[in-house]
């Protein structure tokens, strides 16, 4: 399961380097902004059950991988590159479970289904450092490399 999720998404077809990717990051901000705030808000109150009816609302509205439209995989992995830029400089903690249910939002109003992923990385000191990602069929919308991490729920 970890070699499946392992390759955080990318853009096709443009340089990270190109003038377009600040353009394209200025065009989402405002969009990220709000739904890093309201997942912000939404995690006062989240349980393991809300997550999974979350992951259960993105694939009954939203399109597989499987049935996507030819440029779903582009909205993804934009959605995941701002939301992964915008979070570091909100003015409220948004690690990465606040990263994955504001892309997640984002993504299922545009048709695309997503599911949150939970994991952890266990250390030889025995230490826990969980960790939270949104899956677009195998790739990893946010969330980084998650190849460290024994999947705990994979709603």
């Amino acid at each position: 399961m970890k070699d499946r999720l392992a390759q955080p998404a990318r853009f096709r077809g443009s340089s990270w380097s190109s003038p377009h990717r600040i353009v394209r990051m200025l065009r989402g901000a405002p969009r990220a902004t709000y739904e890093l705030s309201r997942a912000r808000l939404a995690l006062r109150t989240l349980g393991i059950a809300d997550i999974e009816q979350r992951n259960a609302l993105s694939s009954d509205r939203g399109r597989d991988p499987d049935a996507a439209r030819p440029d779903d995989a582009e909205i993804a992995a934009r959605a995941g590159f701002v939301i992964e830029r915008l979070a570091s400089r909100m003015p409220f903690r948004s690690d990465c479970l606040v990263r994955a249910l504001a892309a997640q939002s984002w993504l299922t109003q545009r048709g695309i289904a997503t599911r949150i992923v939970i994991g952890a990385q266990f250390s030889p000191s025995r230490e826990f450092g969980p960790h939270a990602w949104l899956s677009y069929g195998e790739t990893i919308v946010t969330g980084g490399d998650v190849a460290p991490y024994t999947v705990l729920y994979d709603g």
